[in-house]
């Protein structure tokens, strides 16, 4: 959950800017605990972050109040204490950082030790306004800094490495097991897949009597992912975890193993299916990763790190590489599901019940499981099938990406089932381009008709060039109705729709019961609403009308064609949800 108002817990400012004596630093967790780290004199931020065992990193708002745009916030009666900046000190300063404008934060954060009072919260809130001042640029000290050698041989590093607020080490999901992983606030593509707030890459730590670590995070986060374990493994006798598991080898995943197992010396046994270890093989040579130890293991293989616990591996291939794999706690019940029930979720909130909106979250799994695993439908349903029969002490749903399921795993199952079912929606998608607006019209006649004819179906009007294809597909996942609409150019469909059905090839599962049809304006040869209607018949997709053509520019009368198309595809999907038996 969000803290609280920025809170004060501020010391007095009386030293010049250059000054040196004891700093205080207090950070507020999401609980709203306080935790304050002493510094040294001479010490600068950066540096007793570094040396602390706080779990706690930092990015810095350069400027007086919040700007929004990154996951460290400062409170302002603490900027009012810092004294002016004087002419000859910022004509300095704008030399050393080659830029005009500095703050007084900026400055003394990278400057020296005079920082003390500092307050930080975990959660990113929204601007505020004060009267008379501008937001200033941020500037920002980020974590988790990638590092060349630690990176996969076929990744480039960040120019400049994501903002990231660092997991506390210590968040339990039950008595033993913690959440260490990390949010990547920055991120914003992931495959093509636009991501407007960022993500996580989940990682999980068991400390029983046998240590093990669940999962890798990404590489540009390892470092600091190195260190939560560190710390956890404190007051153990252990100074490396016993195994990491690793449950799938793509690389937002397991490409932090590598700084893991040169932080271990390559003492932990790497527990994970043959497919797998192949894969790591090939992905991180340099590594060496053929010389590690290994216990391969397969569906219904046993790992016992205590008299009590067990954790037991089901093999889910195409979920969503050949070699993915589950691994499942049967002591508390978490099921460890790597991508699936994952989603593109960035929180300082690590579980669905502490979240502001579980809609939100929701319909963020629905976003994931649209452009990443919705071409996997078929054995997802039978990886399903699998885990509620093999795993009936279910509590926790544990992912690779975004919140951990505790209080709402029915919800999350109820929604898997109907996704891998093809569930419809009383729901009509209309995705159209345009280039001199006859085919917007001609797609706005079409949702004029389908509006008129039930205003209980939820009709979906989207410019493509408007809407990103992430969520075009969003909205078709649970659309039995889509009706594509570009006009010719060159003898052939415009850009932007190629991508778009480009797109859908690689997605649309087998069996997934959608129809629709195609439509466009020409100027002499109509080519590109042909070409759409090819392309949807090797989708699979059902035609239910024609291809739809007009020279130049609808005419009231075609247009009242259009609507009467509108109502025909309105009436389909009202049928097409209506006669739908769910059954899995």
């Amino acid at each position: 959950m969000l803290s609280n108002a920025f809170r004060k817990n501020l010391a007095p400012l009386s030293s010049p800017l250059f000054s040196s004596f004891l700093s205080q630093f207090t950070f507020v967790r999401s609980s709203g605990e306080e935790l304050s780290i002493p510094g040294r004199s001479g010490e600068t931020v950066k540096e007793l972050l570094e040396n602390s065992d706080a779990g706690v990193s930092i990015g810095v708002c350069g400027g007086d109040l919040a700007c929004g745009q990154c996951q460290v916030y400062v409170d302002s009666s603490w900027m009012d204490k810092l004294p002016a900046i004087a002419d000859d000190e910022e004509e300095t300063l704008g030399i050393a950082f080659k830029r005009k404008k500095q703050s007084r934060l900026s400055c003394a954060l990278k400057w020296t030790d005079e920082w003390d009072g500092l307050v930080l919260h975990e959660a990113p809130l929204k601007p505020k306004k004060t009267k008379g001042k501008k937001p200033k640029k941020s500037s920002s000290t980020p974590s988790d800094k990638p590092n060349a050698s630690t990176a996969p041989n076929n990744a480039t590093s960040p120019t400049s490495p994501p903002v990231c607020l660092k997991e506390q080490a210590g968040q339990k999901v039950s008595d033993k097991v913690y959440c260490i992983g990390a949010v990547d606030w920055s991120l914003r593509d992931f495959h093509d897949f636009q991501v407007r707030e960022g993500g996580t890459y989940n990682s999980y730590f068991i400390k029983d009597d046998f240590v093990a670590v669940i999962d890798p995070v990404k590489y540009t986060f390892a470092d600091g992912w190195v260190e939560r374990i560190k710390s956890l493994l404190q007051g153990s006798g252990k100074k490396e975890p016993d195994f990491i598991i690793v449950n799938h080898a793509e690389p937002d995943h397991s490409s932090g193993i590598v700084s893991f197992m040169r932080a271990f010396e390559g003492r932990p046994t790497v527990v994970c299916n043959k497919l797998c270890k192949e894969s790591l093989e090939k992905l991180y040579p340099e590594a060496h990763p053929s010389s590690w130890n290994y216990r391969i293991v397969k569906s219904g293989d046993e790992l016992k790190l205590s008299k009590d616990r067990t954790l037991h591996f089901l093999n889910t291939p195409m979920v969503h590489w050949p070699e993915s794999m589950f691994t499942y706690d049967a002591k508390d019940g978490i099921l460890f599901s790597m991508d699936a029930f994952g989603q593109h979720y960035p929180s300082s909130a690590r579980f669905d019940d502490e979240v502001p909106s579980i809609e939100h979250v929701l319909q963020d799994a629905k976003t994931y499981y649209a452009n990443i695993l919705f071409r996997l439908s078929k054995p997802i349903k039978a990886t399903l099938k699998k885990t509620l029969s093999s795993f009936e002490g279910l509590q926790v749903i544990a992912p690779s990406h975004g919140v951990v399921w505790r209080k709402y795993v029915n919800e999350i199952l109820q929604k898997y089932v109907e996704w891998v079912s093809h569930k419809p929606s009383n729901k009509v998608v209309i995705a159209y381009d345009t280039m001199w607006h006859a085919t917007e019209k001609m797609a706005e006649s079409i949702y004029d008709g389908a509006v008129l004819a039930d205003t209980s179906c939820d009709v979906r009007l989207m410019n493509i060039r408007s809407f990103h294809h992430t969520d075009i597909v969003t909205e078709m996942l649970d659309a039995p109705v889509l009706a594509l609409g570009c006009p010719t150019m060159h003898h052939g469909m415009m850009p932007a729709m190629g991508g778009l059905i480009s797109y859908l090839k690689g997605l649309l599962p087998p069996g997934h019961g959608k129809m629709g049809c195609a439509f466009g304006s020409f100027g002499w040869e109509p080519t590109a609403s042909n070409e759409i209607e090819s392309a949807m018949k090797s989708f699979g997709i059902e035609i239910v009308h024609p291809a739809i053509d007009m020279q130049f520019t609808p005419t009231q009368e075609s247009i009242g064609d259009l609507r009467q198309i509108g109502v025909e595809l309105a009436n389909k999907a009202k049928k097409a949800a209506s006669d739908f038996q769910l059954s899995f």
